[in-house]
């Protein structure tokens, strides 16, 4: 199979197996192991860095010092590592902004995009993920358990484990009481909108430094169209406020898909 037909998840896949990485990742042993060294950097314009050794398979991951989050920060180096890994990456030193860590949809470029789907596969293998989410189904709930287990951010977490789920689920992340992104599952079967504001039936709209967290179940209609919805459909909402980021993550499951 030539590179132009292998996905980023399919790099990273064979990087862990290479190396024999066990999980969580030691982001530095891997960095080191391929020519890299990981540095931490005060930046203000940046997430992180890739700065390559001209004519040398060398290179430094250069990170924001003051990024908050363990889960993010780890983020951001397996990102830059995609970045050194992938084919035709990397050849410009690219600079990442913080809102092209952790991205997808219309506003992430190939590339970046490329960059976040092998750092999602490299902390969270997809392998070890699933059973997981088989087991205890995609939720919140699961995602803080993965988050915690594979030191990733809440974010990530539940992007994958919507990723690898059987069931028909949909990722929405809100800000300021807008959808901006949805990632759903092969089998989801609604749109969501992005630029639209949450509806009043949503849980989601609802969350505030008071009440944080909410489930339950929900008109269909509250979150997405379809022209096959029936009347009457519903979908368990699973939402959290990160009041850091003004954000709110649902996980969206469709009842009786």
């Amino acid at each position: 199979m030539g590179f132009a037909k292998t996905k980023p998840e399919d790099f990273a896949r064979a990087l862990l197996s290479r190396l024999g990485t066990k999980q969580p990742a030691n982001l530095d042993d891997v960095a080191r192991a391929i020519g890299l060294r990981v540095r931490k950097v005060n930046s203000k314009g940046f997430e992180g860095a890739l700065v390559r050794v001209p004519g040398m398979a060398r290179g430094i991951v250069a990170v924001r010092a003051d990024i908050r989050e363990l889960g993010r920060e780890r983020f951001t180096v397996a990102h830059e590592i995609g970045h050194y890994v992938l084919p035709g990456h990397g050849a410009t030193s690219p600079v990442c902004r913080d809102e092209q860590i952790e991205a997808w949809g219309q506003g992430a470029t190939r590339q970046e995009d490329a960059a976040n789907r092998f750092a999602s596969e490299l902390l969270l293998p997809s392998e070890q993920i699933g059973p997981v989410v088989r087991e205890r189904s995609a939720s919140i709930g699961t995602a803080r358990f993965i988050s915690d287990e594979f030191k990733t951010s809440l974010t990530a977490a539940a992007l994958k484990c919507v990723e690898v789920t059987e069931d028909a689920c949909a990722l929405v992340v809100s800000v300021d009481g807008v959808v901006r992104r949805c990632r759903t599952s092969r089998s989801w079967g609604y749109v969501i909108p992005a630029g639209c504001t949450l509806a009043r039936g949503t849980l989601a709209r609802h969350l505030d430094l008071e009440e944080r967290q909410a489930s339950g179940t929900v008109s269909a209609s509250a979150w997405a169209v379809s022209k096959s919805m029936t009347t009457g459909a519903e979908l368990l909402e699973d939402s959290i406020y990160l009041p850091r980021y003004n954000t709110v993550l649902s996980i969206l499951t469709a009842i009786g898909a």
